[in-house]
């Protein structure tokens, strides 16, 4: 990286998370502005003003979907929700994208500093194995995150 310093004036990419973080948290230092359709994650936005000052993101992003999910439950009056997720889900269309998404929708609803506020108690649980979805329903959510029946 040290040998293009003052040759090169934006970074276009990359797209991972994961590689996006350390050359955004690099370009701060070089002042040099970092454009990506990547960076999809909520801790992209929550640390835009500290860590990422020099990263745009264009595209699509969690954070809008993160807030349509609040809208609807928000629309419903859902004001408690339990995520139930495979870390590894959804690998095939991006690495971790369930995590990813599960942490952005888990920091919103807990009430995060850096990311908006919304009136929804929240909670969570990683399924592995398809076989322990009834144990995470059973004891975990149960009567916990039932709602009222509105028929």
């Amino acid at each position: 990286m040290n040998m293009y310093r003052g040759q090169v004036h934006a970074f276009l990419g990359p797209v991972c998370d994961y590689s996006v973080s350390p050359v955004a948290r690099q370009a701060k230092y070089w002042n040099i502005p970092l454009i990506t359709s990547g960076a999809m994650a909520s801790d992209f936005l929550m640390r835009r003003s500290t860590l990422y000052t020099m990263l745009t993101r264009v595209g699509p992003n969690y954070d809008t979907f993160i807030a349509f999910i609040a809208k609807v439950c928000e629309q419903f009056h859902f004001s408690k929700v339990f995520l139930v997720y495979d870390p590894d889900g959804q690998n095939n269309v991006l690495d971790k994208l369930c995590h990813v998404v599960t942490d952005g929708l888990h920091k919103a609803f807990g009430g995060n500093p850096f990311v908006k506020k919304y009136n929804i108690t929240s909670s969570h649980a990683k399924v592995v194995k398809t076989s322990d979805i009834k144990h995470v329903l059973e004891d975990r959510v149960g009567a916990d995150f039932a709602g009222e029946y509105r028929g």
